[in-house]
């Protein structure tokens, strides 16, 4: 899991950038292992784990950030993996290093790729001068508001409808049509 090498790269990264931070926001099972990392490679309080947050303030914490980074494992599966996280980074603004995900193919030039450590290492020193430049931020919210929830809720029951005015000549009364649509609108 690439999240444990999190205070490793703290600790690569201080020594250029000495104001640098690391907050991981979230739980886990790896929060307090990854914690006592920080603290045995003294870099308190420069990396610190925030634990579980209260979903509300989400947007205003990372907001807070220069840039974000997607540590997410290699998927053993060939499933679709949604890059959600990603788009809300984006959407707040941050640029992102990420590991190579499928669903974000095409659109990579928004997002600075890494496969290891020292990619991420890299990506993190050549994304973060774009935190303030106005051309990479608009960039980065017109690509994320083209994943925005609504949007795709729409694209969904345009599909639905499509399905079903299309399949309305071949079902006659007596035919089911089950539909499950899950939709989070906390």
């Amino acid at each position: 899991h690439v999240v444990e090498a999190w205070p490793e790269c703290l600790g690569r990264i201080r020594p250029c950038v000495p104001q640098a931070q690391m907050i991981i926001v979230g739980d886990g099972p790896l929060r307090t292992s990854i914690q006592e990392e920080f603290e045995r490679r003294n870099l308190m309080p420069h990396g610190r784990c925030t634990g579980a947050v209260a979903h509300d303030t989400v947007g205003s914490l990372i907001r807070c950030f220069d840039l974000a980074v997607a540590p997410y494992p290699p998927l053993q599966h060939d499933f679709y993996f949604s890059p959600l996280k990603l788009f809300e980074y984006l959407a707040c603004g941050l640029p992102v290093v990420s590991v190579p995900i499928k669903a974000l193919e095409g659109d990579d030039s928004a997002f600075y790729i890494a496969n290891s450590l020292k990619e991420f290492l890299i990506g993190i020193n050549a994304i973060a001068e774009s935190r303030f430049d106005p051309i990479s931020i608009n960039k980065r919210l017109d690509l994320a508001s083209k994943e925005d929830y609504d949007l795709k809720f729409t694209e969904v029951l345009n599909i639905i409808k499509n399905n079903i005015n299309n399949n309305n000549k071949l079902m006659n009364n007596d035919s089911k049509l089950d539909i499950l649509i899950l939709f989070d609108i906390r």
